[in-house]
């Protein structure tokens, strides 16, 4: 009877949020998570041609039903019978090993239930799946009239299969007794959707995102609890929090703090003096798969932009070396890499290119390689600075604030002319002047003695 309960409690979410988005409710937050959930931006949605797939509504149709055929089992770690169980959700099971041991350090407990989305089985008793079956049947028929006369057909199917998995989720949370639950893919945009559904529960529902700015994926949050992983979030907040429903805010560092303590920069050092590494983030791969980028699909050409520049400061500067960082897309398979490497090398014709001796280490253990680092936009930038180095941010062609206004923003360069003059004064500066001068101590490891 429970189970048929919570189906209806998640139905009931569903048909509001359509509601409020259909009277344009805004300061409904019903509304803001139908806002994100078709307007937001989807990883999942792959291809240039997407959008105008006709038969995408068919496709994640099938999807969906082999969710009823999947054979693997709920990730148990721990004993789950009690009072306050913890649940962690995130999008496959590669990401256990790091979530896990994350919250354990913080909490200084361990998660008790892992939930993967992309092999998650189906939740709920026998009754409750052929209410689940015929729902989604109804559904693809509804939506398949819809997309007709819809601009963006993949991102309305793949809202058939985040229905479902947000039911799945909830029978599960409900049948292992989770009361708390980290989210680690509110990047995703039906997370307001599942904020919603736990909220409906009573199942506390915390929203952990990366260090990166929650413009790009948290302008629409519904949590019980939201965590700051940057201290530039802070500040970005309050543009958003008109579209905020969270009731508690707490401050954390960085996913993955826990792994960079042996590469802390503690003193000044020569090591890797003369070398600006280059932290890409693989936009030529992703454009030539067309794979649909942020903000429009401008950041292929913010990195493009921050390349040329790099390659025109470093002609100019002989003495300067160049060491590529590879995003993991990059050098997951040994061809894929061989022709990253063709690609930088032509690229920087010119100038004195490295690639790391070996490029399956992550890129957290080359830090030291390199006196300074650039990328357009990169996540990784914000755990060199955690761990002590000097790092810029150049996503050149940009007009908008990308921190907020915060102190961060006094190392982006969305000029040319900013990125070569933020280039030659961090070489003559030392790592404790450039933190002090641009006033970044707050992304320094230091700052976290509590955790640490």
């Amino acid at each position: 009877m429970k189970s048929i309960l919570v189906f209806l409690q998640v139905e009931c979410v569903f048909w509001r949020i359509l509601f409020n988005g259909w009277i344009q409710s805004k300061s409904s937050q019903y509304f803001w998570a139908y806002k994100k959930w078709t307007q937001g931006h989807s990883f999942r949605v792959v291809g240039a041609g997407a959008h105008r797939d006709g038969l995408a509504i068919f496709r994640y149709y099938k999807r969906s039903i082999d969710v009823f055929f999947r054979k693997e089992k709920i990730a148990i770690r721990s004993n789950t019978t009690a009072s306050e169980a913890i649940g962690l959700f995130c999008q496959d099971s590669t990401q256990e090993p790091v979530y896990g041991p994350y919250i354990e350090s913080v909490l200084k407990k361990p998660v008790d239930v892992f939930y993967f989305r992309d092999n998650m089985p189906l939740g709920g008793n026998g009754l409750v799946k052929i209410f689940m079956i015929g729902h989604l049947t109804v559904y693809a028929i509804f939506f398949s009239m819809i997309a007709l006369f819809h601009s963006k057909k993949s991102h309305l199917g793949l809202m058939l299969l985040q229905w479902l998995e947000n039911h799945s989720l909830a029978q599960h949370l409900h049948t292992q007794s989770v009361k708390q639950v980290f989210l680690f893919g509110g990047y995703e945009n039906d997370s307001c959707f599942t904020g919603l559904c736990c909220k409906l529960s009573e199942v506390k529902m915390t929203m952990v995102p990366s260090a990166n700015p929650i413009r790009n994926f948290y302008q629409q949050t519904i949590a019980h609890e939201f965590v700051f992983t940057a201290p530039f979030q802070r500040k970005e907040w309050q543009k958003y929090q008109s579209e905020w429903k969270v009731d508690h805010i707490v401050s954390w560092p960085m996913e993955g703090f826990h792994d960079l303590v042996p590469y802390f920069r503690r003193n000044d050092s020569d090591k890797g003096k003369n070398v600006l590494a280059f932290m890409s983030r693989g936009m030529w791969l992703r454009q030539l798969r067309g794979v649909q980028s942020q903000n429009n699909n401008m950041d292929f050409l913010y990195e493009r932009n921050c390349m040329e520049v790099v390659k025109s400061f470093l002609i100019d500067h002989p003495e300067i070396k160049l060491l590529i960082l590879p995003h993991p897309i990059e050098k997951r398979e040994p061809e894929i890499w061989s022709k990253a490497m063709e690609h930088y090398n032509a690229f920087f014709q010119g100038v004195t290119v490295q690639f790391p001796q070996d490029v399956q280490l992550g890129s957290y253990a080359q830090f030291d390689s390199a006196e300074v680092s650039v990328a357009s936009i990169s996540s990784v930038n914000i755990e060199r600075l955690f761990c002590g180095y000097k790092t810029i941010y150049a996503p050149v062609g940009a007009s908008m604030d990308f921190f907020g206004g915060s102190e961060l923003d006094h190392i982006v360069a969305k000029t040319a002319e900013d990125l070569r003059n933020l280039l030659e004064r961090s070489f003559q500066l030392t790592e404790t002047d450039f933190f002090r001068v641009y006033e970044l101590n707050e992304y320094h490891f230091s700052h976290y003695s509590d955790f640490l």
